[in-house]
C-alpha cells in the first residue's frame, strides 16, 4: 500500500509540471503572479517527488566496483552533448514548435531576467536534479532491479525518467541521460555523483543549450573537454582499469576521432539548422517581429557565416513561406542584398515590398542596406514608393547623412514630374534640408525641376546661390539658367 501511495504521489509530481496543452491547470494559480507560476509548479513537483522517494522502500542495490573515478560521469556527459544536441536539432527540423524554435532561433541574452525566471532556472539546475535522482536512481532503480535484474532496471527507469518529462523533445534528451545515470549508479557511483552529473547536464542545457545549436564549435569543444575529463578519470580511478600509457593512447585516439568527425558534424549541423529555421519561419510559431530581431542578432554576431546564411536564403527562395511579408522579413535581416534581388525582379511588387519594409518594427542597419540595394538595382519603383508612402522617407532618408541616397533617387526618377514630386515629398518630411543636397548635384543633373523647386520652396534661394557662387560658381550658374 505504501509503495502504491508513493507511485501515486510521483504521478502527481509529473502532472504538476505537465505542459499547459495537456494539463492546463497552471493558470488557475491565481494567488501567484504569472511569472512565478512555472516556478511554483516546479517547487510543488520537486516536493512531491521527494515525498514519493521517502515513502518508497530502500532495497539493496548490487553494484560493481569497477572504475569509479570522480571525473567519469561528467566526462561521459560532456562527450555525449554534441551528438545529443544534433539529434535534438534533427527532431526540431522535423517537427517545429514554439519552445523548440526558441532553441534554433535563440534570444541570445535578450530575454528579460525576472525573479521568476531566475528562480525557475535555479530550481531546474540545482533542486530538481536532487529530487529526480533520489526517486529514480535512489529508490526506483533498486526496486525494479530486484524484480527484473539490474540491466533491465536501468533501461526501464530511464524510460520512466524520459516519459516523466512530459513532451517528446525533452523525453528524447532525457532517455540517453537517464541511461548514463543508471549505468553510473549500477557501477558503484553513489547517488551524490549522479546528482552532480544531472545538475551539470541541466545547467548546460539551460545556459548553453542554444549555443550548442547556433554556434557550430561549442559542441565539439564540449566533447574535447569530455575527453580530457575521461583521461583524468582513467588516471585517478581506483582501482586503475588499465596501465597509464593506455589511458594516454585512448585519449589521443578519441581526440583524433573528434577531429576527423568535426567537419561532418559541422555540415550536418548546418543542414539541420537551416531546415529547422526554415520551418520556424514558414510555420510561424515565433511572432514576426521577434523572429526578425533574433535573426538580425544572429547575423550581427556572425552566427550566419560559414554558409548558413546563404543556405537559408536559398531554402527560403526555393520553398517560400505562404506569407510574402514573412519571407521579406527573413530575407532582409539575413541577407539585405538577397532581399533586394528578390524584391526588384521585373515580376516583383517592389513598391509594396518597400512600403512593407518601412513598416518593420525593427531597428537594424540591415533595413537601410536593403533599401539602398533596391535603389541601386531598380530606382524607378523605389522613387514611386518614396512618393506614395511618406514613411519610406522618414525611415530611410535622414539628411544630410543620406544625401547620396537622395541624389541616387533623383538620378533614377523617371521624368521631371517624378523628380518634382519626389523633391516636394522629401521637403515635406525633411523641411529646409533639400536645398543643401541640390547644391551637391553634378552640373549635368541640374534641370528645370530642380531650379523650379529651389526658387518656389526657398524664398532665400538667391542668397543661397550667392554664397554658393563664392565656392562653386559653375554649379551656382547652372541653377540660374532659365
Amino acid at each position: 500500500m505504501r509503495t502504491l501511495f508513493a507511485f501515486t504521489i510521483a504521478l502527481l509530481a509529473v502532472v504538476a509540471v505537465a505542459p499547459d496543452q495537456v494539463m492546463p491547470w497552471k493558470p488557475h494559480l491565481t494567488w501567484a503572479r504569472p511569472e512565478f507560476r512555472p516556478l511554483v509548479a516546479g517547487i510543488i513537483s520537486s516536493g512531491l517527488l521527494c515525498l514519493a522517494a521517502w515513502l518508497l522502500p530502500v532495497p539493496t542495490l548490487r553494484v560493481t566496483n569497477r572504475w569509479r573515478g570522480p571525473f567519469l560521469g561528467v566526462g561521459l556527459l560532456l562527450l555525449l552533448q554534441p551528438w545529443l544536441h544534433l539529434a535534438l536539432l534533427a527532431s526540431i527540423a522535423w517537427r517545429p514548435s514554439p519552445r523548440a524554435s526558441d532553441l534554433v532561433v535563440a534570444e541570445l541574452g535578450m530575454a528579460e531576467w525576472t525573479m521568476g525566471r531566475l528562480g525557475l532556472m535555479l530550481l531546474l539546475a540545482l533542486v530538481a536534479p536532487v529530487a529526480e535522482e533520489w526517486f529514480f536512481r535512489g529508490r526506483l532503480l533498486p526496486l525494479v532491479a530486484r524484480k527484473v535484474g539490474p540491466r533491465s532496471a536501468v533501461t526501464l527507469t530511464a524510460l520512466a525518467f524520459a516519459v516523466a518529462h512530459g513532451n517528446p523533445l525533452q523525453a528524447m534528451v532525457a532517455l540517453p541521460v537517464g541511461l548514463l545515470l543508471g549505468w553510473l549508479r549500477l557501477t558503484g557511483h553513489g547517488l551524490p555523483r549522479c546528482i552532480l552529473v544531472h545538475q551539470v547536464h541541466n545547467m548546460l542545457f539551460l545556459v548553453a543549450g542554444p549555443a550548442f545549436i547556433t554556434v557550430p564549435w561549442v559542441g565539439m569543444l564540449t566533447a574535447v573537454i569530455g575527453v580530457v575529463m575521461l583521461w583524468l578519470a582513467a588516471l585517478t580511478a581506483e582501482p586503475r582499469p588499465w596501465p597509464r600509457a593506455w589511458s594516454h593512447l585512448a585519449a589521443l585516439a578519441l581526440m583524433v576521432v573528434l577531429a576527423a568527425a568535426a567537419p561532418l558534424h559541422r555540415r550536418v549541423q548546418d543542414v539541420l539548422w537551416v531546415d529547422a529555421t526554415h520551418r520556424a519561419i514558414e510555420r510561424g510559431p515565433i511572432p514576426d517581429v521577434v523572429m526578425a530581431v533574433r535573426l538580425d542578432r544572429l547575423r550581427q554576431l556572425g552566427r550566419l557565416s560559414g554558409g548558413r546564411g546563404e543556405d537559408l536564403v536559398a531554402k527560403l527562395l526555393q520553398q517560400p513561406p505562404a506569407r510574402s511579408d514573412r519571407l521579406a522579413m527573413a530575407l532582409v535581416v539575413v541577407d539585405p542584398q538577397a532581399f533586394a534581388a528578390w524584391a526588384t525582379t521585373p515580376t516583383a511588387h517592389t513598391v509594396e515590398h518597400l512600403i512593407l519594409l518601412s513598416d518593420f518594427n525593427l531597428n537594424s542597419p540591415a533595413l537601410g542596406e536593403a533599401f539602398r540595394a533596391c535603389l541601386a538595382r531598380r530606382p524607378t519603383p523605389v522613387v514611386q514608393a518614396m512618393v506614395e508612402e511618406p514613411e519610406v522617407i522618414r525611415r530611410f532618408l535622414h539628411l544630410p547623412d543620406d544625401a547620396a541616397v537622395l541624389r541616387a533617387a533623383l538620378a533614377g526618377a523617371d521624368g521631371p514630374g517624378n523628380r518634382t514630386r519626389l523633391l516636394n515629398m522629401v521637403e515635406r518630411e525633411r523641411p529646409g534640408q533639400v536645398a543643401d543636397v541640390l547644391f551637391t548635384l553634378p552640373t549635368a543633373a541640374i534641370g528645370p525641376a530642380e531650379r523650379r523647386f529651389l526658387f518656389m520652396r526657398y524664398p532665400d534661394a538667391n542668397e543661397r546661390l550667392e554664397r554658393l557662387a563664392r565656392t562653386d560658381p559653375v554649379r551656382a550658374a547652372a541653377f540660374r539658367v532659365r
